[in-house]
């Protein structure tokens, strides 16, 4: 199975949002999408019409952000099982 990650720092919906959300929303059922961001609204909005995509929002600043985005990227670069 192909894994993607879709990441935005956005803090509102604009045309770039739209656009992933869409993206999400209509590639193959076959591929594992997991929506990561800054904003709950933002990520819940991109993920919304995908309720299998996994969902991360992270901390926008701080020392405790870059830690948190570091963790969770390679929590997902790890190589999962083959089902």
């Amino acid at each position: 199975m192909i894994r993607v990650v879709a990441y935005t720092d956005s803090a509102g919906i604009g045309g770039a949002e739209t656009s992933l959300k869409h993206l999400v929303t209509h590639v193959s059922k076959d591929i594992d999408i997991t929506v990561v961001g800054t904003n709950h609204l933002v990520v819940d909005t991109i993920a919304q019409h995908r309720p299998q995509a996994s969902r991360f929002v992270l901390q926008a600043l701080g020392i405790h952000s870059l830690t948190a985005h570091i963790q969770v990227l390679h929590r997902l670069w790890i190589p999962q099982p083959q089902e």
